[in-house]
């Protein structure tokens, strides 16, 4: 007997109906009777929900140059499970698409090899500058091995991991490695005697330099003509989390959708989104975000000459690998024109040269960016691409 609990009337076994007796831990009583005695036995049985979990938080969106702003479930939801991806090299087809060697000096370039002049072997082919086989008494060597350029703006948690070796010849040669922050190579390691083991593992958290266009470079520099023996890499991968997704639910795989995504104009102010989360059972459980959006561009509230600037600009090529014209066909005179990334920093000031002005953002990394044009009396921001 007990709560939720029917005896199937054989002696043996029961029903049990876990919506009877609800959520929480039951306790079933077993009796028995033999023909010496009577008694009771007692067991434990818990029920939980099989309703999914799911927690919202409220947020804020800033709409873009369009007019628009996209939410999505990592911005409200909080009890996602995190994830971690990597880009992975291991050089065994040579040097990888988006990689690059630079002979900064002398004669001789990077090979892809699996054994080095002198120590152990990498065991599989890899990256290796060969000093010794440039010979005594050549010109100094400087090379650089650099990384194809990875997007990790958005990743808090982020590792780098190598194999390195490294046998100089007398002393002076070194070997750094670097990573580029957004505006400057920074360095994380630097090797400047003999390894031992000869090749090692190296992982360092680089998590300080996250931006779009992060790359890693090696540098090998025998000092000034000194002859080395070697510097190589292997085995590359960059590590890092990952927004997280819904957790199963009894191993039932769960999915969330939300009420709202694309928020315009018209939604400036406070809403109230509703988040739902599905298991593949069918059970479902929802919660509320209160989604607040600003408009810090002003795009929602042009004027009648903010509209007539805005025809009136060109942006060319768009999208564009460097070089962009900037062509003023109204009769306002345009003073300031500041180069924005998608959070609004300025990047970049524009000399006006009157009605058509060319510049550059080759010095940018690929990716969208806001143009703010100026004049007197009006101002709008446009929208360009780098790639």
């Amino acid at each position: 007997s007990g709560p939720g609990v029917t005896d199937d009337g054989n002696g043996l076994t029961y029903t049990f109906d876990p919506a009877v007796a609800g959520i929480g831990t039951h306790t079933i009583e077993y009796a028995v009777t033999t023909a010496c005695s009577s008694g009771s036995a007692f067991d434990d049985l818990q029920v939980i929900t099989d309703v999914p979990e799911i927690t919202c938080q409220d947020f804020t969106l800033e709409l873009d140059a369009n007019g628009e702003a996209t939410l999505t479930m990592h911005d409200v939801v909080t009890n996602l499970e995190p994830g971690v991806a990597s880009f992975t090299e291991d050089f065994d087809f040579g040097l990888p698409a988006g990689w690059s060697t630079v002979v900064n000096t002398g004669n001789c370039d990077w090979i892809n090899t699996a054994t080095p002049p002198n120590g152990d072997s990498f065991g599989s082919p890899a990256m290796v500058y060969d000093d010794d086989d440039c010979g005594n008494n050549a010109p100094a060597s400087n090379v650089s091995l650099l990384s194809d350029v990875y997007d990790v703006a958005a990743n808090t948690i982020i590792t780098l991991g190598y194999e390195v070796g490294f046998q100089e010849f007398g002393d002076g040669q070194t070997f750094v490695t670097e990573v580029w922050d957004g505006a400057a190579w920074q360095q994380v390691a630097l090797v400047d005697d003999s390894l031992s083991p000869n090749i090692q593992t190296v992982s360092i958290d680089v998590s300080a330099y996250a931006n779009a266009a992060f790359q890693v470079r090696w540098t090998y520099d025998d000092n000034v003509g000194d002859w080395g023996w070697y510097a190589g890499v292997d085995s590359f991968h960059l590590d890092y989390d990952i927004p997280g997704g819904p957790a199963d639910n009894c191993d039932n795989v769960t999915s969330i959708t939300l009420s709202q995504e694309l928020f315009t104009c018209t939604d400036l102010g406070t809403n109230t989104i509703t988040v739902t989360i599905t298991d593949t059972a069918g059970n479902t459980n929802t919660c509320t975000s209160t989604i607040t959006i600003t408009d810090p561009l002003a795009v929602c509230v042009l004027g009648i000459e903010e509209n007539k600037l805005a025809g009136a600009i060109s942006l060319f090529p768009n999208p564009t690998s460097g070089t962009i014209t900037l062509l003023n066909n109204s009769n306002m005179d345009v003073h300031t024109v500041t180069i924005m990334d998608i959070n609004g920093r300025i990047l970049q000031l524009v000399d006006i040269d009157g009605t058509t002005t060319n510049f550059s953002i080759a010095s940018l990394a690929y990716g969208i960016y806001f143009v703010k044009i100026e004049t007197d009396i009006a101002s709008i921001v446009k929208r360009i691409a780098k790639n």
